[in-house]
């Protein structure tokens, strides 16, 4: 019997889904090829055939979580409305995205505090460095868009304002989970939107 697309991507979730575990508790170094395959109930030779080895495992899991923030960003801007609508859709989104999604949770964790340093993951860090600086870049075009629309402040460089918008969501998603997550998040994306737009826009609430 033929099976279906969903049937067949099943053992490579549980790879990943096994490789995210593994991470978690170990950290990326510690984590053994033979250990995530035993918990993904499979063998060291499924890990080689869909992901080449431990680094590719790695790779999958942040370009997944990659992608589930580009869906908010996405998500947003199809909304429509004004720059600070969208911009606050942006804010709020990642905020509650983080919160509500323990995948994506993890995934943040282990790229902030469980990676280390690796040989095998040279490639990729140069890669994110890569995507990275293009992130800068088209949060500053987006921003200029801002600036051209009136709504944003024309005396800030529009680069300086797309790596303070940046650094701010990567901030307070570092110390919610350097934390333990032991401060509201999603219930006060709002205020925490408001604080960085009213900078980026030049006015006081």
């Amino acid at each position: 019997m033929r099976r279906t697309k969903e049937e067949a991507q099943q053992p490579k979730e549980d790879l990943l889904q096994a490789a995210l575990a593994e991470f978690s508790a170990k950290g990326y170094s510690a984590a053994r090829l033979e250990d995530i395959a035993q918990r993904a109930g499979t063998t060291r030779g499924a890990i080689y055939h869909h992901f080449g080895n431990k680094a590719g495992l790695y790779k999958e899991l942040i370009e997944s979580a990659a992608q589930q923030g580009n869906v908010v960003i996405q998500t947003a801007v199809s909304g429509g409305g004004t720059f600070e609508e969208i911009s606050r859709r942006i804010v709020t989104g990642t905020l509650e995205l983080l919160e509500e999604d323990a995948r994506f949770r993890q995934i943040t964790a282990l790229s902030l505090f469980k990676t280390g340093i690796s040989e095998e993951l040279a490639a990729i860090d140069a890669q994110r460095e890569r995507d990275a600086a293009a992130t800068i870049e088209g949060v500053a075009r987006y921003m200029q868009m801002g600036i051209q629309a009136g709504e944003a402040r024309s005396d800030i460089a529009p680069d300086l304002m797309a790596r303070a918008f940046l650094a701010y969501q990567n901030g307070l998603a570092w110390l919610w989970l350097a934390g333990g997550e032991n401060f509201a998040l999603k219930e006060d994306a709002d205020q925490y939107a408001d604080l960085l737009l009213h900078g980026i826009l030049g006015r006081k609430k």
